[in-house]
This record gives structure tokens, C-alpha cells and sequence, in this order.
């Protein structure tokens, strides 16, 4: 189906959901970037989740039409605002690890940022938990009915100014095309940053979980100010 960039995932909100090999983040930075078109009042987003909730979960989703987090076995937040406006919405989830019990949590919606507080979203480990999309196994949330586009998962804390430039659509995702039996093309907008070229680093090889760089067959590196274009390497 059309989506906000291209096509877009269609969820009916009756046990459909996206599994990923991905599992929950513990004692780190990290941040999600999701798009989202809905009329689903309560429905889930992005969720470290299994079929029920349990210590070590946590997601974002929509309750009442607002975005709420919940921490398994801590708490919650909920913002302001109405997602389930059939409209296209960004919603963006940033959490700081503080090393203790007072973890900050921002989310911000289309670019600005709605709700901040704290909670202990490491209290337990959740790396032996799946990330899902569109299903969390809370009752004010359950699976979502609409579209989703665009998820992103990041292992830093993202910038508010890295979230605004997502929603304005200046962080674009890398492509990858023109894939042959000895070549393939990479395109990817670079932005500024303080100043300094940004470099994007592209490795590919036989693996790509758990290897350092050295365990990949090659590497190649575009640096540019804006859009960097094509770069096309061997494989």
C-alpha cells in the first residue's frame, strides 16, 4: 500500500504484527522513529514484547489516542495529543541510561517534543525479548490497525534536532540498488554536522551480526556536506 515514503506496512489490528530478529536494549542509550497513519484509538507501535508482558518489556503505543510508554514492572507516561487522526504522524522515542534507577525518556511528536519524565526502564533485562511492530500486550494498547512506514531502531540517543530533521524527511534512509552479481549502489543523504563532513561507512560481507569490521570482506567510506549521491562498490 502507499505509504509516507513509498509503500508502507498495512496492519488490520486482529494478530497481525512484525517480528525482527532484534531484541531489547539493557543499560544503553537508544532510540525509535516510527510513521504512523491510524484511526485506532488504543494501538500498539514499536514494543519489546512477547505474546504477554512481562519484566523486561517496555514500547511505546497509543492509548486513548495519545502516545504512552510503559516499563514493565515500573511504570508509565502518557502525552498529549491525538494520533488516531488518520493523518500521517511521527512519533519518536529517545531514552537516556543513567546509569541507575532515573532513566530520561522524551517522546516527541512530528518533530517537537510532547512528553518527558524518567523511569527505571533497565530494572530488568529485556535482551531475551524480541522487538515487535505494531503489537504491544497491553490492554489500553493491543495491535494497530492502519499504516506504518519508515521504523527505525538506533542504539544511541538521538538528538532533538536529529528527530526534527527525520520528520522534515533530511534523514533519509540508506537504499541500497542496481544489486548484481559483483556490484551494488548505495544512495544516502549526509547532513552537516558541527561543522565537519559526515562520513558514511558501508560494510558488507557473509555476516552481519556480532562482527567487528574486520570480519566483513570489505568497506568503503562517501563523506559529503548534503547528499552525497551514488557510490557504488564491489562486491
Amino acid at each position: 500500500v502507499s505509504g509516507k515514503y513509498g509503500n508502507a506496512l498495512e496492519l488490520d489490528g486482529s494478530n497481525d504484527y512484525i517480528t525482527t530478529q532484534l531484541k531489547g536494549h539493557y543499560n544503553m542509550d537508544f532510540s525509535w522513529s516510527i510513521w504512523m497513519k491510524s484511526s485506532d484509538a488504543n494501538a500498539g507501535l514499536m514494543a519489546v514484547s512477547g505474546a504477554s508482558w512481562a519484566p523486561g518489556a517496555y514500547g511505546i503505543y497509543v492509548s486513548g489516542g495519545a502516545p504512552k510508554i510503559d516499563v514493565g514492572w515500573d511504570g508509565n507516561g502518557i502525552g498529549s495529543g491525538s494520533l488516531n487522526n488518520n493523518t500521517w504522524n511521527h512519533v519518536g522515542l529517545t531514552v537516556q541510561d543513567s546509569g541507575g534507577t532515573s532513566d530520561t525518556y522524551k517522546i516527541y511528536i512530528n518533530g517537537v517534543l510532547n512528553k518527558q519524565g524518567n523511569r527505571n526502564w533497565f530494572k530488568y533485562d529485556g535482551t531475551n525479548i524480541g522487538v515487535r511492530f505494531g503489537s504491544i500486550a497491553i490492554n489500553d494498547g493491543g495491535y494497530f490497525a492502519g499504516k506504518l512506514d519508515d521504523i527505525r531502531v538506533y542504539s544511541k540517543l538521538l538528538s532533538a534536532n536529529e528527530i526534527s530533521l527525520i520528520y522534515q524527511g533530511d534523514m533519509n534512509p540508506i537504499e541500497v540498488s542496481s544489486i548484481g552479481s559483483n556490484s551494488a549502489t548505495v544512495t544516502a543523504t549526509l547532513l552537516e554536522s558541527g561543522g565537519a563532513n559526515t562520513t558514511l561507512d558501508i560494510f558488507y560481507g557473509t555476516s552481519d551480526r556480532g562482527e567487528t569490521t574486520s570480519g566483513w570482506d570489505s568497506t568503503g567510506s562517501v563523506t559529503a556536506y548534503q547528499n552525497a549521491g551514488a557510490y557504488e562498490f564491489g562486491l
